[in-house]
């Protein structure tokens, strides 16, 4: 091999691409960040760019965080938690439990080992309390077997369940509190199955525990075990939980930007997986004002959750791509120069190698090591020269590739084949572990030399994604699975006592090998481990893999199985598919409670889907499996079938069902389920304007949430009591209510919640007539909702903005802001919320004298309204138009809108029927109708009053008082 290096020694044909790369990082360094894609062909050199920009930020003394997603990788948060390395724990969410103390005890109730795990805070007293009662248990159980092995027994002691299994010379046992987990059980026996395996050292026992170093070391690992926890998902809302880690990443960014500006590398997005990209959208949107960078790359149109979030983010205008072309017949000839600076190469080659390469760089570099590997280039009294000018260039970077890795010798193609069934990164201890090698670190090192792979201490990757998918899919089936199988044991052996630790891993290896069992088992792990971690998606990959293997090889399915996957595209909001496997399992299941209860959750989602004569379909035929059954099914059903009435308005039914549901869960004691029930009831109540009753109820939920802990719930409880206060005008209540909701939202990292209820306190400021104080908490609920994403949110915070400047009389500052409310309700299709803002317009324009503005954006109104329908909007639309063309003296046209209008108002019993009779009197005023307009201003001073707006009340009072003169 010539010597010379394998990458180029400077960058070609890309001057312009790496000027806007450093343009962006002068840019950040400067406060201003941003988040750029280079996106382009594989090979098309967009990792030499990152290559080059890493040097630029090294040089300049910057933080440089990289990660990179995997093709066949479902690892939730994958690409950040790679990057974040230490920081990765933010993706780690997942609740575990323990065995809180071990014992080994023989038959007759002799201590052998004992080990903890430190979970307990368990004093010697109780400790040897319980220590007693297991080993009465044990005695009495011996005698009662006859010296033959029993099943597992259990008691309870205090708040704590111990779990007994009896083998041969061992009783193993097991002390924990809380729930069991399923896998508890099986642990417990597989243990006392491993230390009973050499009866030899149970019958030279002395007595001493000294003696017993491998039961000791056999348990002390189980002790260490930990248990997941499966998180219920069902009522989850998803892009709260999201939006809350996607936060705690940004600020994990911004901590770092205190010591040095932060370039992060994000590789591979194509591949990236959906949890990921969310976070990436969240990050785009907020690092504006940091010294953060985010580079990422991709390769167009090879990933379908990718290419949709992309399309969001350019129209939000987070992210901008840079688009890497072919490189021409120059850039080509720079590399091949810069790769052989003195050579006598003829110009055809230099052609030809252009052509055929179709401006591909990796392609060029492959075909040209290829060439030398071949003897056709060759050196020759220090310049090179081409030995055979007729060449054969492979059809595709992928073949030449392919090409390279022929050349490696037979330990070094099969390491790199086993490595390739890992990833694109992989560790090398893991690929070490390979059997069928005798000197593998060898092989790694060859792969190395080849350029092949790149090694970095412990962890090594391949040098490029061809690399590595050439290297995959080259090989038989029959191999993968067995690679696949080795790997899988491999952890299975090193992570024995923190399995959970790889779970992933295991999934994926397992179920590509014809491990069929163990496939099944930990991909139904790795399912639950990522509904815990908030990712839906890879959670339903996992179970449809394991429901796969199951069809595959006659296992029975599990009912349970395929109820998670609805409960899963239920959160995802796959409606269809969640119905569709709700109804199979409805259909398998022979429980009656379960089929009900199956039904309601085919209600939710109807309900979701605002389809609620489906919904109220599906909660009867639950509720009619349960015809004299007291149970929490029948009030899960009667609490749903409530909802979905009070949603569609029928406030009567929807209390008369609901009274029903909490006669049954006050029976059952059921204190989650009542604050349920009481919430909804209350807000039932509020829509129907009983305040008092509304509050008595939300009162009973609140208490009843507090009890058991549902911070959620009382979240929702304690914002909707402010929302009652506030429409009884009771405003220094709903304030500190309000307040409350804001600490709860912010205890749970709900942003979106946070942001409601600022908005509902700039509200309560503004029902006082308080602009100054309402303007605040209404720029934080804007700032807010444009960091989540909830553009909907910011443009209604903008209009309410706008009310708090129209009552401060600052008319100009008032159109700026309207005119930002009406912008994003254009670019993301807001059609209700912009006519509030072209009406907003139009009354400001009045304000502002600018008259034919006002009457412009009253036209927009209407025409708005009468496009989706909305008399309310309609209502509005008609009398800014009848006020604009009173303004400018089109009074016979000002009275046809302002007619069109009270028809509508006066059918809704709409809240500005005081507006429009107070431009009815200033009309019948202007054209000289004493009485009339007299008549209508009284009206409209009587439904101020009954709102006690006194600002209004004084305005038509005056406008009485002059007519009275």
């Amino acid at each position: 091999m010539l010597d010379h290096p394998t990458l180029d020694r400077g960058l070609f044909g890309r001057e312009i691409e790496m000027g806007q790369l450093q343009q962006c990082l002068d840019d950040m360094t400067a406060g201003s960040g941003s988040t750029i894609l280079i996106s382009g062909e594989a090979g098309i050199g967009k990792t030499r760019l990152i290559e080059e920009l890493i040097s630029i930020a090294s040089n300049e003394n910057m933080d440089i965080l990289s990660g990179s997603a995997s093709e066949d990788s479902l690892i939730p948060f994958q690409i950040f938690s790679k990057a974040l390395g230490d920081d990765s724990s933010l993706f780690q969410d997942q609740e575990y439990t323990k065995f809180t103390e071990i014992f080994a005890v023989d038959s007759a109730g002799l201590l052998v080992g004992q080990a903890s795990s430190g979970e307990g805070d368990m004093d010697a007293d109780i400790f040897a309390g319980m220590l007693s009662a297991v080993q009465g248990f044990i005695r009495d159980s011996f005698v009662n077997a006859g010296n033959k092995r029993s099943g597992l027994g259990r008691l309870e002691y205090g708040d704590m369940t111990i779990l007994i299994e009896h083998g041969e010379h061992l009783f193993l046992t097991a002390v924990f509190k809380g729930s069991e987990h399923n896998d508890m059980r099986t642990s417990l026996k597989i243990c006392l199955e491993i230390v009973e395996a050499d009866d030899q050292i149970f019958k030279d026992w002395s007595g001493s525990m000294g003696e017993m170093k491998q039961v000791q070391d056999e348990i002390t690992l189980l002790a260490e075990s930990k248990f997941m926890v499966r998180r219920d998902i069902e009522n989850i809302n998803l892009d709260d939980e999201r939006i809350r880690i996607a936060d705690e990443v940004l600020a994990s960014l911004q901590a770092r930007t205190q010591e040095k500006p932060l370039l992060l590398i994000l590789e591979d997005l194509h591949w990236a997986d959906e949890s990921s990209l969310f976070v990436l959208n969240y990050l785009a949107r907020n690092v504006g004002l940091e010294n953060i960078l985010i580079v990422g790359t991709s390769r167009p149109a090879e990933g379908e959750a990718f290419e949709a979030k992309l399309k969001i983010m350019k129209e939000e205008g987070t992210i901008s791509e840079l688009a890497l072309d072919r490189l021409g017949s120059d850039g080509i000839t720079s590399i091949m120069n810069d790769l052989y600076p003195e050579n006598s190469f003829p110009s055809t080659f230099y052609e030809d190698l252009s052509s055929q390469c179709e401006g591909n760089p990796l392609f060029v570099k492959e075909i040209l090591w290829h060439m030398e590997e071949e003897g056709d280039i060759s050196e020759s009294n220090g310049t090179y020269v081409l030995e055979r000018v007729s060449i054969n260039i492979p059809s595709s970077v992928e073949g030449v590739v392919h090409q390279r890795l022929q050349s490696l010798d037979l330990d070094a193609m099969t390491l790199a084949e086993y490595a390739s069934c890992m990833g694109k990164e992989f560790n090398c201890d893991v690929v070490c572990s390979l059997p069928s090698i005798v000197d593998p670190r060898m092989a790694l090192s060859n792969l190395e030399s080849s350029g092949i792979i790149v090694i970095d201490k412990e962890n090594a990757e391949f040098t490029h994604a061809i690399f590595h998918n050439v290297t995959y899919n080259s090989m038989t089936d029959r191999w993968k699975m067995a690679y696949h199988k080795s790997i899988g044991e491999y952890y299975e052996s090193a992570y024995k006592s923190r399995v959970d630790d790889v779970l992933y891993d295991l999934a994926r290896h397992f179920a590509n090998s014809n491990e069929h069992r163990k496939a099944l088992d930990y991909c139904i792990k790795a399912g639950e481990k990522a509904e815990s971690t908030f990712a839906p998606e890879q959670a339903i990959e996992f179970y449809r893999k394991a429901l796969a293997i199951s069809t595959m090889r006659n296992y029975t399915p599990s009912i349970n199985l395929q109820e998670r996957l609805g409960d899963l595209y239920s959160v995802t909001g796959d409606f269809d598919d969640s119905i569709g496997i709700y109804r199979a399992v409805s259909e398998a299941s022979d429980d009656v409670s379960h089929r009900a209860n199956v039904h309601r959750k085919i209600a939710d989602v109807f309900e979701k889907k605002s389809e609620f004569d489906s919904g109220k379909d599906e909660c009867n035929i639950g509720l009619s499996l349960l015809p004299d059954n007291i149970s929490i099914e029948k009030t899960k059903l009667y609490t749903t079938l409530g909802n979905i009435e009070m949603r569609k308005g029928d406030y009567d039914e929807a209390k008369s069902i609901l009274k029903k549901s909490l006669d049954i869960a006050d029976k059952l004691k059921n204190k989650w389920e009542l604050g349920r029930i009481y919430h909804i009831l209350g807000s039932t109540l509020l829509y129907q304007g009983d305040y008092d009753g509304a509050l008595n109820n939300l009162q009973k939920a609140l208490d009843h949430r507090r009890e058991v802990n549902d911070i959620s719930g009382e979240s929702a409880t304690v914002n909707n009591i402010g929302n009652v206060y506030a429409r009884k005008g009771e405003y220094k209540e709903a304030l500190e209510y309000y307040e409350i909701a804001i600490e709860v939202a912010k205890k749970l990292g709900n942003k979106m919640g946070e942001a409601n209820t600022l908005a509902n306190i700039g509200s309560v400021y503004l029902g006082r007539g308080e602009a100054d104080n309402a303007i605040p908490y209404l720029e934080q609920s804007v700032s807010i909702e444009k960091q989540i994403g909830d553009m909907r949110g910011a443009a209604i915070s903008l209009v309410n903005m706008n009310v708090a400047y129209y009552i401060k009389e600052e008319f100009e500052r008032a159109i700026e802001i309207t005119t930002e409310a009406k912008d994003i309700c254009l670019k993301y299709d807001f059609k209700y919320i912009i006519i509030y803002c072209y009406n907003g317009l139009c009354e400001l324009n009045l304000k502002s004298g600018k008259l034919d503005n006002a009457l412009e954006n009253a036209k927009l109104a209407l025409e708005v309204s009468q496009e989706i329908k909305t008399k309310d909007g309609m209502g509005m639309s008609y009398l800014n138009l009848g006020t604009a063309y009173m303004a400018q003296d089109d009074l016979d046209t000002s009275e046809e809108n302002l007619q069109m209008s009270r028809e509508i108002m006066e059918e809704l019993e709409h809240n500005q029927l005081s507006d429009l009779y107070y431009n009815f009197g200033l009309l019948w005023k202007k054209k000289g109708d004493k009485s009339q307009s007299i008549e209508f201003l009284n009206m409209s001073k009587e439904k101020y009053e009954k709102m006690g707006d006194q600002i209004n009340i004084d305005k038509v009072q005056k406008e009485l008082d002059e007519l009275e003169k």
